[in-house]
């Protein structure tokens, strides 16, 4: 029996194919819209590093209190600046997982109800990377350097998680016993973006920004274990907050 999260090479392939035909077609669009506008030698690239803290929120009894509510991450991108108000940017999200030692008892278990007295106690890890693709806009507040900066786009997201049960009810388990019990969750999905926030340019060439954002993470609903397993994660949607750094080149 085969679990919504088990994909094989082939599925994945065709996921992240897809994911970049909506990309490529959604550039070629854009482009061939505006390319008649545009004078392309004042095309500015840029690329620079944000420090990203992801609110992870999910579906009671479903990881919610079993999982750590922060993910910190890096967002490293490179995007071209159109002109004043518009640019095209790409990046990837990337971070170790986060770790909880949590202890449940008489409640809702990753989608298994617990006995009233019946307690586990578990060691949870979860993480979502991948790369993104955003339209970014900025309106200038004159010549004071500040911008209101908006961005929509998607990211094609690889969510991993695992659970480690250490004990349940007077049992201990072993390390190995522990290891033998443990599951793993793992799904990807393409999920909608926005941000806004405030941009100031230092100079010409270096800039930082502040933005606050949504993503729609609810798309990672009821995924099964790769083993066999009553076990289930459900997330609900993000809100991602970050500060960075962008140059010109």
């Amino acid at each position: 029996m085969h679990s919504i999260s088990t994909i094989d090479a082939p599925l994945r392939k065709r996921s992240f194919l897809k994911f970049l035909q909506i990309i490529l077609l959604a550039g070629f669009n854009f482009l061939l819209g505006t390319s008649q506008a545009l004078d392309f030698s004042t095309l500015k690239p840029y690329g620079g590093l944000e420090y990203v803290q992801r609110s992870l929120v999910f579906q009671e009894g479903y990881g919610q209190g079993d999982f750590n509510k922060r993910l910190p991450q890096a967002n490293v991108f490179f995007g071209v600046q159109i002109n004043d108000y518009l640019g095209v940017e790409a990046g990837y999200l990337f971070s170790p997982p986060v770790k909880k030692t949590s202890i449940a008892t008489g409640r809702t278990f990753f989608g298994s109800i617990l006995d009233q007295n019946e307690a586990i106690i578990s060691e949870n890890k979860i993480n979502l990377t991948g790369p993104q693709m955003n339209v970014v806009a900025r309106l200038p507040f004159g010549t004071s350097g500040f911008s209101a900066i908006g961005s929509l786009g998607v990211s094609y997201l690889t969510l991993k998680s695992s659970v480690k049960m250490l004990a349940h009810g007077q049992v201990i388990f072993t390390p190995s016993e522990a290891m033998q019990m443990e599951r793993h969750f793992s799904l990807k999905k393409v999920v909608p973006k926005v941000m806004f926030g405030l941009g100031y340019q230092f100079t010409d060439s270096i800039g930082a920004r502040i933005l606050m954002g949504y993503e729609k993470t609810s798309q990672f609903k009821n995924i099964s274990p790769k083993e066999e397993s009553p076990f289930k994660v459900s997330l609900k949607n993000n809100v991602l907050c970050s500060i960075g750094l962008a140059i010109k080149f």
